[in-house]
């Protein structure tokens, strides 16, 4: 499990089993390949890019048109199966930030600040290797070994 903090909350993200991550990786395969050129770009030096608002504006596009473009359904799954394996530390002990069985949020000052990069951290630890295996492999032609 990775821990990250954001606005002054410790968080652990957790792991989403098989079947969860194929669905998961069904749902937000639309909004996947306009990243991959956001990837790269970052990947070869895109730190001026950070920098250039008008530029991340113009790479960042497509996958915000993406995410608009999903349904409602498909983003609460997202939404609820990430969230589903992120806990928060109160005091001593870590508590669910997510109620499957109410679909809510459990803490009231968890806001979309917090929530995207969550579900973005619940995504890249779970299916990064699977994305990066995808990007690697780009670069081999039929035949070369991977």
């Amino acid at each position: 499990m990775a821990e990250i903090e954001l606005s002054g909350n410790r968080y652990s993200i957790g792991r989403l089993n098989a079947k969860q991550q194929f669905h998961l990786s069904r749902r937000i395969a639309p909004i996947i390949p306009p990243l991959i050129p956001v990837y790269l770009r970052l990947a070869q030096g895109g730190a001026p890019l950070l920098g250039d608002p008008a530029a991340l504006s113009e790479l960042l596009q497509p996958f915000t048109d993406g995410l608009a473009a999903m349904k409602d359904e498909d983003a609460d799954y997202v939404m609820g199966v990430c969230l589903a394996v992120v806990q928060r530390q109160q005091g001593g002990a870590w508590a669910n930030v997510w109620s499957a069985a109410q679909g809510v949020c459990m803490f009231q000052d968890m806001d979309l600040g917090v929530i995207l990069p969550l579900i973005v951290r619940v995504v890249t630890q779970n299916l990064g290797p699977f994305f990066q295996g995808l990007l690697t492999s780009q670069g081999s032609g039929p035949g070369e070994a991977q």
